[in-house]
């Protein structure tokens, strides 16, 4: 298991590159790759402790000037909306690819078709109306919760669809990395692999507060490797370690970052 721990760190990095390029390429002002993520690791800081890790925003923004806190939080909310996406197309992969346990049927053919219209629906709502909405007007009513808004809408509206494309991309490929990651973690049951995205895709799908989300992986992949007849003690386990390299891990880097990294006050 050390062995393959080591391999699980050594993707680690690779893990953050790609949330940074997605974030250099979301940004208005091209920043160093270098620079994009440790603005991406400062957002793991303060996603720790928000249901469904949905706070990156807020580290992402603490060393941003260029971009106003509306658009980092619409930007980081389309980041986030395509690694969801990318987490249920995988996931809905191995629940059609999987034969249906006995005990547990219908919420399979749930989970299958409802993956399955998730993703068509998403894909078609991004690709269809994509550059649709261009101006929204900022001074409506005229105080900076409207303006906050208009700004986070704006920064996901005006997206075109090339960049929708690239994101997407880019979040299939780090999905498949961190679902790489876990499989290593379960070296002696290759087998185990396809379970694998379903995992993630119900973790995208039920965010919870930060200890409900720790106790939450642990019981689905129990439970889900229960109703495939797989043995789940090392699964339970691998499923925390990745946890721990890829989340709390990364929160720690992007917690001694921001306490060298002075907030930045401009476009707030």
């Amino acid at each position: 298991m050390n062995a393959y721990i080591i391999l699980v760190f050594a993707l680690w990095p690779m893990h953050i590159i790609l949330e940074g390029i997605k974030w250099q390429k979301l940004l208005s002002v091209r920043i160093p790759l270098w620079k994009s993520c440790t603005q991406v690791l400062s957002g793991y800081s303060t996603a720790l402790w928000t249901p469904g890790q949905w706070g990156h925003f807020i580290g992402r923004k603490w060393q941003d000037d260029a971009e106003s806190w509306g658009s980092v939080t619409g930007k980081t909310l389309l980041s986030g909306f395509w690694q969801s996406w990318a987490y249920i197309a995988l996931g809905g992969i191995s629940l059609w690819w999987l034969d249906a346990p006995e005990e547990a049927k219908s919420l399979w053919l749930l989970f299958q078709y409802g993956s399955l219209a998730l993703v068509i629906a998403g894909w078609g709502a991004v690709f269809i109306f994509a550059e649709r909405l261009h101006h929204i007007p900022t001074d409506l009513f005229r105080n900076k919760i409207w303006v906050y808004f208009v700004q986070t809408i704006q920064a996901i509206a005006q997206s075109d669809q090339r960049l929708h494309l690239q994101l997407m991309i880019l979040s299939v490929v780090k999905a498949f990395v961190v679902c790489v990651q876990l499989g290593l973690l379960l070296n002696n049951s290759p087998e185990q692999w396809w379970g694998i995205p379903i995992i993630f895709m119900t973790l995208t799908l039920f965010p919870l507060p930060f200890m409900l989300g720790m106790i939450a992986r642990g019981e689905l992949i129990l439970q889900i490797w229960h109703w495939l007849d797989w043995p789940s003690e090392e699964a339970y386990a691998s499923i925390y370690v990745l946890w721990l390299i890829n989340v709390l891990f990364s929160a720690i880097v992007g917690t001694a970052i921001l306490l060298v990294t002075p907030k930045m006050k401009r476009n707030e």
